[in-house]
């Protein structure tokens, strides 16, 4: 397969159909991600055409011996998302995770008997974290990269990232460790039904 370096290289003569190839390699992992950092909203869409738009128009401005072609998209796409979040409309639609909302995470009717569910439970989780934790752990435990280039993506220290990775973890556990403990217990009802069982 014909790699990112030699592709970029063809793009950077202009070359169009190097240019899509990239695209179709790189739009679905984009695309996530931008999704993810913007909770959904309809215009993570548009951020991600402007992410290879820069590609295109800004091919020459990529070294390859500072980082990877998906490092340097998805820093591209995280400065883009921040710039979004940070416009008046969104500041005003947008608030961190509250202990409020932990406390409804943790008051679910429900109790998580299959990984399907728990796995949602856990993305709506990660949608509501702060910014910050919430794009350490998207491209780390979500887009698989090292802690090292999801740093550098992000603009800020390996131990920096580790922090917000420690402090999502902690968070995340809540759900986790809340929904575990509401599975193992049986409701009076159900304890009643055993009793009667063994007595007959």
């Amino acid at each position: 397969m014909i790699t990112d370096e030699k592709l970029m290289r063809r793009v950077c003569d202009g070359d169009e159909n190097a240019y899509r190839l990239l695209v179709s390699r790189h739009i679905t992992s984009i695309g996530r991600y931008t999704m993810r950092l913007l909770n959904g909203r309809q215009d993570y869409e548009d951020i991600s055409q402007e992410v290879f738009l820069r590609l295109w128009l800004k091919a020459k401005t990529w070294d390859p011996k500072s980082a990877k072609l998906s490092t340097w998209l998805h820093r591209i796409a995280f400065n883009l998302c921040m710039d979004y979040l940070r416009r008046p409309s969104q500041r005003e639609s947008h608030s961190d995770l509250k202990e409020s909302d932990i406390d409804a995470v943790q008051a679910l009717d429900e109790p998580v008997n299959d990984v399907a569910q728990r796995f949602r439970q856990l993305e709506k989780l990660i949608s509501e974290l702060p910014e910050s934790q919430r794009s350490a752990t998207t491209l780390v435990y979500q887009q698989g990269f090292a802690n090292k280039e999801a740093s550098e993506i992000m603009g800020i220290s390996v131990k920096a990232l580790e922090s917000l990775l420690s402090r999502s973890r902690k968070t995340l556990r809540v759900l986790v460790s809340s929904e575990s403990s509401k599975a193992e217990k049986s409701s009076p009802l159900e304890k009643e039904e055993k009793l009667y069982a063994k007595q007959n």
